[in-house]
């Protein structure tokens, strides 16, 4: 009983982090990318977005290994979790390096204006910004260690409020650019900046919190092979790539078989969905290292079913209320914000709140699943979940427009990740 009230007791640490930092996060982002607009002009702002996109569509450069620091944290061993952080971060520099060299070979060797297509010729100055971009984006990748390590101390709140540095340095940075009277492609380095900032800092309060250096000679560590640390993260790594392709997906699959209007409609839902989204999300993060933990100790202090019931009876209960928010005050808000231009339909709206539901629910077995043979079993089931949730897309947008890929997303969650996961996960706990 006591071990299921401190589950959700971290678990509610870290979404009420969430809660108190989405705002003042969403200020801070929006002042920058006003300040941005106002200081350059919106067409430049978009040449810079496409900037900041490089490295926003490689979200699994830490090669899925920051999922194996989160279990070896975890598991309370200390001698095992400084190698296993220690070997990560050495690794992780080769990504980094490869990221840094593509990233300034494009102020030298060819032009990144050109490959992306926003410059009739050359633009060297933006080529530049564009190289340096990538390479604070590459230093940040094996830093990026300092929040997994966070994360397996169970001290996920901290890793949130750390978080804050980003969208602050970002709108910092901006500032300081307007007033010095800057370069306008310069606007595109203070995203990149805070990240590799937050990491940093994170990562020193990790060692901080952890009592070893993460910088220290590996001699005396336990062994640590390159394929244990892989056994983890190629099935992280699958999930990376595979999630993001089934919900970006949405879009595309509205623009060839909908129209623009039912995409403004989808757009304007996902507006009011993701911050609910994202406070599930780090409420879900919480929870791992709680089962790590009981995996690690021994075969007999695998979670229980009661510890396992308490989490989804507490993210059930929050799909619950967010759907019903919703669907009762989904329309006066979009309505409000859109200034009346955009509408949201009853079916809209119905399936948002069935994908927050289900997404709510499913981050328990998803986290209880995250060894090695948990993490390819999930990843299993998303590649079979791709195929059949694209093929529902397709059938169904031109007959039920922008609900369509919300609605099948979230039976493809329900019927390929949560309800299977779910059977293993107390498959699992009969077993023990």
């Amino acid at each position: 009983m006591s071990e299921g009230r401190n589950v959700l007791a971290g678990v509610l640490r870290a979404m009420g982090a969430k809660v108190v930092t989405l705002p003042i996060s969403a200020l801070a982002t929006f002042g920058a990318t006003s300040l941005t607009i106002t200081s350059i002009g919106a067409e430049r702002y978009g040449v810079l977005s496409i900037v900041t996109g490089l490295y926003l569509m490689v979200p699994f450069a830490d090669l899925g290994l920051g999922a194996g620091v989160i279990n070896a944290v975890a598991s309370g061993q200390q001698e095992y979790a400084r190698a296993v952080a220690r070997r990560t971060f050495r690794i992780l520099w080769v990504p980094a390096l490869i990221v840094a060299i593509v990233g300034m070979a494009g102020a030298s060797m060819f032009s990144w204006s050109s490959v992306l297509g926003v410059s009739g010729a050359p633009d060297r100055c933006l080529d530049l910004v564009t190289g340096v971009s990538l390479t604070l984006f590459a230093l940040s990748i094996p830093l990026g260690i300092g929040p997994r390590i966070l994360v397996g101390l169970k001290r996920n709140a901290v890793a949130v409020y750390l978080s804050l540095l980003s969208s602050l340095t970002a709108l910092t940075g901006v500032l300081a650019l307007g007033f010095i009277g800057a370069p306008s492609d310069t606007y595109a380095l203070p995203m990149p900046l805070g990240m590799l900032i937050t990491n940093l800092v994170s990562l020193v309060v990790a060692q901080r919190f952890t009592g070893f250096s993460i910088f220290g000679s590996a001699q005396g560590d336990a062994v640590v092979t390159v394929r244990s640390l892989f056994s983890v993260g190629l099935p992280m790594m699958v999930l990376m790539i595979s999630l993001p392709l089934l919900f970006n997906s949405h879009r595309v699959i509205l623009s060839l078989r909908s129209d623009a209007m039912e995409i403004a409609r989808y757009s304007l839902m996902m507006q009011l969905y993701n911050p609910f989204w994202s406070v599930v999300s780090i409420g879900g993060t919480a929870l791992w290292p709680y089962f790590a933990s009981g995996r690690a100790r021994s075969a007999n202090a695998t979670p229980s079913l009661a510890v396992l019931g308490y989490p989804l009876a507490l993210f059930g209960s929050f799909g619950v209320a967010v759907a019903i928010a919703l669907v009762v005050a989904g329309g006066p808000v979009a309505d409000l914000v859109s200034s009346g231009q955009i509408s949201l339909s009853i079916s809209l709206l119905l399936a948002a709140s069935a994908l927050i539901l289900v997404q709510s629910v499913q981050q328990v077995p998803g986290m209880f699943l995250t060894d090695g043979s948990g993490l390819w079993f999930q990843a299993a089931c998303v590649i079979a979940a791709l195929p059949a949730a694209l093929f529902s897309m397709w059938v169904l947008s031109p007959l039920f427009g922008a609900a369509a890929p919300i609605l099948c997303t979230a039976g493809s969650v329900l019927l390929f990740q949560f309800v299977p996961a779910l059977s293993l996960s107390i498959r699992r706990i009969a077993r023990s």
